[in-house]
């Protein structure tokens, strides 16, 4: 992943995770909403972005593209901000002396949204199963057909995971880290692609409410007690805005109430009054890897090779 699409992804992120954040009971009941220490001013949060690639499929879509659907979807696990991976959709896990064999219990009563049924193990293999087809753009193929080819699903809320070879990370594998977002079976089985390409159906605490391409995305708060949290907006709207420069005047104007701006128009932002929020998740060491150790007294680096012109050249 490009640096600057890194950083872009981790402030969107964390922009959202300041209003959605909230700690993740172990019980099913879904907690006493506590007052705001800061009520909000405004029922519709704008939130002005950059967003090259619009998407309600998370399967199709890529790791940078995740703050359009991370406050609709939930996955089994959620990497919490101090980077501890703790229970979302699975309650619980546990892993074999011998790393091959992996249980999950999943979360029960836990509801998609606009009255597509309960949460079960067959909405997980369903996810498997879309991960592995022709068009997904999942860098996680090659696991996720794994995973498929050696599942047993116990009941609707257990799930066990009999690997041909060992795997200490698989509850990393399939948690927010990688916002493996569980998508709804019911809702695929009736409406297909199509379907899903109109609307995203998830469990998390915001329910699609109408996107309009090339301009806003807008989410609203689900109209019932949600599981984990409640959010303090009503409602979300991003605001698709290419140019920095636009999205700062935007929040000068007041017609965005958060934006990402670059850090070199930051001290202009703060002449103007504004605030600039800090990211409350700690940084996490990101390392590329290449397939190869190759040094530069290498041959493979000198040798000629042609190039586009059919002429040799060096690397």
């Amino acid at each position: 992943m490009r640096p600057r699409a890194l950083r872009r992804l981790a402030m969107i992120v964390t922009l959202l995770l300041l209003t959605l954040r909230g700690p993740a009971p172990a019980q099913t009941p879904p907690p006493t909403p506590t007052p705001s220490a800061t009520p909000p001013q405004v029922d519709r949060l704008k939130v002005a972005v950059q967003l090259e690639r619009e998407q309600n499929d998370p399967i199709l879509m890529t790791l940078v593209y995740a703050s359009q659907y991370a406050p609709v979807y939930e996955a089994l696990v959620e990497e919490d901000p101090g980077h501890h991976f703790v229970p979302m959709l699975a309650t619980d896990w546990s892993m074999s002396p011998d790393g091959k064999t992996w249980t999950f219990a999943l979360r029960k009563g836990v509801q998609w949204h606009f009255g597509w049924g309960a949460f079960t193990a067959k909405d997980v293999v369903h996810t498997l199963q879309r991960h592995v087809r022709a068009d997904s753009t999942s860098v996680q193929v090659n696991i996720m057909q794994e995973l498929l080819d050696h599942v047993e699903v116990v009941n609707d809320y257990q799930l066990i995971f009999r690997l041909p070879q060992p795997r200490t990370d698989l509850h990393i594998q399939l948690s927010t880290r990688w916002w493996n977002a569980i998508v709804c079976k019911a809702h695929c089985d009736a409406e297909g692609q199509e379907g899903l390409n109109r609307k995203m159906v998830g469990t998390g605490p915001y329910q699609f409410k109408e996107r309009v391409l090339g301009q806003s995305l807008v989410l609203e708060r689900v109209p019932y007690p949600h599981w984990r949290v409640t959010p303090d907006f009503k409602e979300i709207q991003f605001l698709l805005v290419p140019e920095p420069t636009t999205r700062l005047a935007m929040l000068v104007r007041g017609e965005a109430h958060l934006a990402l701006v670059p850090f070199d128009s930051q001290p202009q932002a703060t002449a103007k009054g504004l605030t600039v929020l800090k990211a409350t998740v700690r940084p996490c060491r990101c390392m590329p890897c290449l397939g190869a150790i190759i040094w530069p007294a290498n041959p493979i680096m000198t040798r000629p090779s042609p190039g586009p012109n059919g002429r040799c050249g060096r690397h």
